[in-house]
């Protein structure tokens, strides 16, 4: 592979160049291991529909804050190794396939590596790496490695924890895997060459509501589609009512308890109850003005011949 090395002097000009490609971070979604992102949302976004990254949430500010605090704590715990920041994004041209680095760095015997920094929350910590790295984090790792052909890749996690502090940094070595990184770049080259077949993958309807959304978000009025041959159509519909109503007596009796509780505690703020901490508190809800939107709105109802066939 011949790897373009880019310097980053510009976060605007970064992202565009990530829009060129599959990068690290969203790898693993090619195969459904990503808990963020899926393979029908990089095609969309990859054959044009604009899904602006959510650079300023607080979860990534935070990754982005304490970044610096890993590598203090890197070079803390290994003074014998060259550590630098990865401002730098590697880029395979003909696959298409690209990376950043947190940081790189060179070993007392002058092993070369790649880092992953990541911020996690203790629960967080606790519930998804009690088995080591999640997979994606792995894949993401271990693509940058390939692209900067670095001997072995290193995820440091800093756990936060809001009642313990210092946070603490555990170390991960993830060493390169010849059989992983050539199904990596076959995985690559298939995304690719379905997206020049005009071949769109299958979305996952439980993450890409928001992109299939933003894909239709008008109807063309007057326009009808023929789903008649469409056999999983009447069988979804009639799962989607079926839940939908269940759904609003399910709503209804939450609000029962919710009202036959609040009777109990009357106008106490704290509830005293074996095995639970319970609180009744006012919420003030401030005033405000919600701009119009429009969205379209799902309205199927079974026909007549159908209602009187399962009568009988």
């Amino acid at each position: 592979m011949a790897i373009e090395r880019r310097i980053i002097k510009d976060e605007a000009e970064w992202l565009a160049w990530r829009q060129e490609d599959i990068t690290a971070s969203v790898v693993a979604a090619l195969w459904m291991l990503h808990p963020y992102e899926t393979i029908y949302g990089l095609a969309a976004q990859r054959t044009g529909l604009h899904m602006p990254e959510p650079r300023s949430s607080p979860i990534l500010s935070r990754g982005r804050e304490f970044q610096e605090v890993v590598g203090r704590y890197l070079k803390r715990d290994h003074p014998g190794w060259k550590i630098r920041p990865g401002n730098v994004y590697l880029r395979d041209p003909k696959l298409r396939l690209g990376g950043t680095p947190d940081f790189f760095c060179s070993t007392e015997d002058k092993r070369k590596g790649v880092i992953e920094a990541k911020t996690v929350a203790s629960l967080a910590f606790r519930r998804n790496w009690s088995e080591g790295v999640p997979g994606w984090i792995s894949l993401q790792t271990l693509t940058c490695a390939m692209l900067e052909r670095a001997d072995f890749g290193l995820v440091a996690a800093l756990v936060v924890d809001p009642w313990h502090w210092p946070p603490e940094l555990h170390e991960y070595m993830v060493p390169r895997h010849p059989e992983a990184e050539q199904r990596i770049i076959e995985g690559v080259q298939n995304f690719w060459a379905a997206l020049a077949r005009k071949e769109m993958p299958t979305p996952d309807f439980t993450k890409d509501g928001a992109l299939i959304s933003a894909m239709f978000p008008h109807c063309t009025p007057g326009k009808t589609v023929d789903l008649s041959t469409d056999n999983r159509m009447p069988e979804l519909l009639a799962e989607h009512a079926r839940l939908k109503a269940e759904q609003r007596e399910l709503e209804k009796r939450v609000k029962a308890l919710a009202t036959e509780a609040k009777e109990k505690i009357g106008d106490a703020e704290v509830a005293i109850v074996n095995g639970w901490r319970v609180t009744c508190k006012e919420v003030h809800v401030k005033e405000k003005v919600v701009p119009p939107y429009s969205y379209r709105l799902l309205n199927a109802t079974p026909d007549k011949e159908q209602d009187s066939e399962a009568a009988e």
